[in-house]
């Protein structure tokens, strides 16, 4: 069987088109971090490294905080959506929430029950949050509920109206907003006894302005390279047949 060598510059070319296309996939793909918040493990006290025992006590300030990329605030208002913040911080509960284990609640400082639960996700400059999804429960018996995400200026994004939150199976939410200005999780008015868990986000590069037309002109310059030596290549065999025959 003979072998073909393939010439230097048709090499020089493929590599270098090869070699054009991945720094191109590394643009598209600006690198994103996945976080999945499931108040397990040692997350409570202000330094948020201690084991949460007993129950009932706060959620580490820097919970879900991914330094240099987004700030995740838990907090527990009264009243209205922009309340009074009668706790920064959210309580943990390990079990009684349907099928869900270390649920986060609110409560005021006293302990006593707040109406609105908070979770805001605070993106740093030049990045943005993307909401995948999150799991609602009721304890030991179905409480009703609204759930509603807002911008950073409290405007309503998305709202489930009033609920009945189950007891017995929880209700999972998959509202994938992405915002640059953050992302606010709000339920009540019995946040007390309906809590919250597996918060889903990604925390992503904002695309740089004209990223998208760089893209297409890459792509476009690759295709048009490709095209002209598959013709050359074919024109080439063509020629090669006339002269055998």
């Amino acid at each position: 069987m003979s072998s073909h060598a393939v010439p230097a510059s048709t090499r020089g070319g493929r590599a270098g088109i090869r070699w054009w296309v991945l720094g191109l996939a590394s643009v598209v793909s600006a690198s994103g971090h996945a976080a999945l918040l499931t108040f397990d493990g040692n997350i409570c006290d202000p330094g948020g490294n201690s084991a949460c025992l007993p129950v009932g006590i706060d959620i580490g300030t820097n919970y879900g905080s991914i330094p240099g990329r987004l700030d995740v605030v838990l907090s527990s208002r009264g009243g209205s959506q922009n309340g009074t913040i009668e706790n920064p911080h959210l309580r943990i509960w390990d079990s009684g929430f349907a099928d869900l284990t270390n649920v986060a609640y609110a409560a005021h400082s006293g302990g006593g029950p707040s109406q609105v639960g908070e979770v805001a996700l605070w993106p740093k400059p030049g990045f943005q949050v993307t909401l995948n999804g999150f799991d609602i429960a009721a304890w030991e018996m179905d409480h009703a509920t609204q759930v509603t995400i807002y911008d950073a200026a409290f405007t309503v994004l998305s709202s489930s109206g009033l609920i009945t939150a189950s007891s017995t199976a929880s209700s999972h939410f998959a509202p994938a907003i992405t915002r640059s200005d953050g992302v606010i999780i709000q339920w009540g008015p019995d946040s007390f006894n309906v809590g919250i868990d597996n918060i889903d986000f990604t925390v992503s590069a904002v695309p740089e302005a004209g990223t998208g037309a760089m893209v297409a002109v890459g792509l476009g310059l690759v295709l048009i390279r490709l095209q002209r030596r598959r013709r050359a290549r074919v024109g080439g065999q063509i020629d090669r047949m006339i002269c055998v025959n």
